[in-house]
């Protein structure tokens, strides 16, 4: 099995795991998935864990499924040891760990901030992190979002989201 094929079912592992736990973090924060028949403050973290565990499962599927088509790892058809390639990229690392790590917290710090505020936040702080120059341009993301979100899911929707300390 290559490098890129070992990567993808790692990663796709990976985001099993996290979306186990991201969909965890929801049900400890004791918010209700439905009340009566509108979407809970916790349908939202759900559907997010439900979409990282679709996309881990398709890496999965998708490199097993081509696994018999390219046998010949890279490290081989170089002469060096296939077990001593690194298989990934330390950006790709840094991106998933970014990816993955804020959205745990923006579950996690919903109870204390207000879903809405920390997606807001989380989302900033993930284009920073993920290398946006400057502090404007993760603000405005931060604040764009917040208005999408609060858009979408308390004005149209109308699903109660967690209200933080602020009652934001």
């Amino acid at each position: 099995m290559d490098k890129k094929k070992s990567a993808n079912i790692v990663l796709g592992v990976i985001s099993l795991i996290f979306s186990a736990a991201i969909a965890m973090a929801s049900r400890s924060t004791g918010l209700q998935f439905y009340r009566g028949t509108t979407p809970g403050q916790a349908f939202v973290p759900y559907i997010a864990a439900v979409g990282i565990a679709l996309c881990g499962l398709t890496l999965i599927l998708h490199a097993l499924n081509n696994a018999q088509a390219g046998a010949a790892s890279e490290g081989a058809a170089s002469g060096k040891d296939a077990a001593a390639v690194w298989i990934f990229k330390r950006s790709e690392l840094w991106n998933f760990s970014v990816v993955i790590g804020t959205s745990v917290l923006i579950v996690y710090f919903a109870r204390y901030l207000g879903m809405l505020t920390s997606l807001a936040i989380g989302t900033a702080v993930m284009s920073k992190l993920l290398g946006t120059p400057g502090w404007r341009t993760p603000v405005f993301v931060g604040v764009f979002s917040w208005v999408l979100f609060y858009l979408i899911f308390d004005l149209f929707l109308r699903v109660p989201l967690p209200r933080g300390m602020l009652g934001i």
